[in-house]
C-alpha cells in the first residue's frame, strides 16, 4: 500500500520518474545547504511543472492545494514521516515520502473504524451504566 519516493542522499538532486495512481509523473528531489532541506518539484512526464520546489517537512504533503494544474495532478495525497531537522543523510532512512491515492486512503479509513468498532463492541455504553447505591 502506498509508493514510496526512492531516495539516493549521496547525491544532492535526482529526477525520478513514478507511478502515482494509474499515471507517471516526474519527480525531482533537491537538497538546499543553505536550508538544509530537501524540496521536491512534481512535473508531467514531458517536465511541465505541476508543483515546484516544495519543501519536504515531516507531517507536511508537500502539495497540498498547491498544485499548478488540479486537472492532471495525481489522485492521491503525499504523506511525509520523520522528525523536523533531518540532515541530508536520513532521507530514505529516517525520513520518508510516500504516495497513497484516494482508494488507499478510505480502505485505510475504513479498516480503522473497523478496528474501532470491533474494539468497543462488548463494552458497555456510558450511557446504559445505571449505579446502584445499597
Amino acid at each position: 500500500m502506498g509508493s514510496i519516493l526512492s531516495a539516493h542522499p549521496s547525491v544532492p538532486e535526482t529526477i525520478q520518474t513514478v507511478t502515482l495512481g494509474a499515471q507517471q509523473y516526474r519527480v525531482r528531489l533537491t537538497w538546499n545547504r543553505r536550508t538544509q532541506g530537501w524540496y521536491m518539484s512534481l512535473m508531467q512526464l514531458d517536465e511541465t511543472p505541476l508543483a515546484m520546489g516544495r519543501r519536504i517537512s515531516p507531517g507536511v504533503s508537500p502539495l497540498f492545494g498547491l498544485v499548478l494544474d488540479e486537472a492532471v495532478a495525481p489522485d492521491g495525497y503525499f504523506v511525509v514521516r520523520g522528525k523536523d531537522g533531518y540532515a541530508r543523510e536520513d532521507f530514505g532512512v529516517s525520513l520518508t515520502v510516500a504516495f497513497y491515492t484516494r482508494e488507499e486512503l478510505a480502505a485505510a479509513k475504513a479498516a480503522a473504524d473497523a478496528a474501532e468498532e470491533a474494539a468497543r463492541e462488548g463494552e458497555p455504553d456510558p450511557l446504559d451504566v445505571v449505579i446502584t447505591i445499597a
